[in-house]
Order: structure tokens, then sequence, then C-alpha cells
């Protein structure tokens, strides 16, 4: 079997973009309904999972849904272990 060679090579490197955890201070799910923090965990371990080694993780969008402090300590003690792991 031949291969065909692309037109352009695949790129070395890759950026992580992530929007909208809406993180919550407390232990309530957001909304009453999404465990926004479990899923952010998720999605860390899922890329971790893939071998896949981003060269940087970028957040965009709302970080707390209503911008409590707490909120923020908690997406940085997820944020900053699972960056290192990576």
């Amino acid at each position: 079997m031949e291969l065909i060679e692309a037109e352009h090579p695949r790129p070395r490197h890759f950026l992580l973009h992530l929007s909208d955890p809406h993180l919550l201070g407390g232990p309530d799910p957001l909304y009453g309904a999404v465990d926004s923090e479990a899923r952010l965990i998720q999605l860390f371990d899922e890329v971790k999972a893939s071998g896949a080694r981003p060269e940087a993780v970028i957040f965009t969008g709302d970080l707390a849904d209503k911008g409590d402090p707490e909120a923020y300590a908690k997406l940085r003690a997820i944020v900053e272990p699972a960056c290192q792991d990576l």
C-alpha cells in the first residue's frame, strides 16, 4: 500500500482551549444539575489518558459562575496539578 503524503505536515504542537467551566465556590452543582468541577477533572483525565501533551492550556469565558473567590481557588487547585501532569 502506497502512503500518500499530505500537502502540509502534521503540527508538532497544539493548544488546549477550554471555555466556560462556570465553577462554583461551594459544593452545590451548577444550576442544581451539573457538577462542573467533576467535568473539568474528567476532561483533564481524558486528555492525560490520550497521551496528548498540549503546549499550553487556555481558558476563556466564565471561569467562575458567580465570581466567588472560592471558585477561583477550586479552579487553580484542579488546573495546576493537571497541567503539571501534562
